[in-house]
């Protein structure tokens, strides 16, 4: 008798500690509907030039990308390719939380920065990537400006 393992018993590219994947590893071990919106994702926040793509292993978070300003410098943002579930988190100070209820803003990002775990005065903001036009949503609110 065959017996079925759980999608994730079996290592892959996102889970394995002892291997570091490439992009298209992990990129490809994403539900097939959600791979454009998570390369929307990654696309949006190098597309300034001042953030740099980096392939990490974050532990809780396995192996994810972090955009950071300079190497060495706390990332600014994170996009975690789970297999079940991508998701992008942005780690925002008190005065960022600030600029960023001071202009009109989605209910989907407001709830979820009120809501999300802050530690040491950061507030961890995640939501699930689920569409290009939500993360097209979620970037024109998070970009600075006045």
């Amino acid at each position: 008798m065959k017996t079925l393992e759980h999608p994730l018993s079996v290592a892959q590219p996102w889970s394995d500690r002892f291997r570091t994947p490439t992009a298209d590893d992990l990129l490809d071990a994403l539900p097939r509907s959600l791979r454009p919106a998570t390369d929307a994702a990654r696309a949006r926040l190098v597309a300034g030039g001042s953030l740099e793509e980096h392939l990490r292993w974050l532990g809780i978070w396995r192996w994810s990308f972090t955009y950071e300003a300079a190497c060495g410098a706390a990332p600014e943002a994170y996009v975690i390719p789970d297999p079940r579930t991508p998701r992008i988190c942005v780690p925002l100070d008190a005065a960022a939380v600030v600029r960023l209820f001071t202009k009109p803003c989605a209910s989907f990002v407001r709830d979820s920065v009120e809501r999300c775990a802050a530690v040491a005065g950061v507030r961890w903001a995640t939501w699930d990537i689920e569409s290009k036009g939500m993360v097209e949503s979620l970037f024109d609110i998070l970009r600075p400006g006045p």
